[in-house]
């Protein structure tokens, strides 16, 4: 696993970049629970998207890109709203430059 940061004009952008299963997840749920991000941060990441209704994990390829795409939006608006937002973390493969 590969983390990388970035500052924008209002923050920082922090980049999570792994294969599946190489703990990018579970390395932001520490940040998380042991509050070594700022109260303001906002998570963007494709598995939110991947659960069923009764909220659990469910991996689905076909909404693989449906999934991406919906992360996308959400860490755009979440640069557009600085106001909210000072860090953005991206949980995501990240593994391609287009990612």
């Amino acid at each position: 696993m590969e983390i990388e940061t970035k500052e924008y004009v209002a923050g920082e952008v922090i980049i999570l970049r792994g294969l599946p299963g190489s703990g990018k997840t579970h390395y932001k749920e520490q940040k998380i629970a042991h509050k070594e991000w700022p109260t303001d941060t906002i998570v963007c990441c494709s598995d939110d998207y991947m659960t069923d209704k009764d909220g659990k994990y469910r991996f689905r390829d076909y909404k693989i890109k449906e999934a991406d795409e919906l992360c996308f939006l959400k860490f755009f608006k979440a640069i557009e709203d600085t106001s909210q937002y000072k860090t953005i973390v991206i949980d995501n493969r990240n593994l391609q430059h287009i990612d």
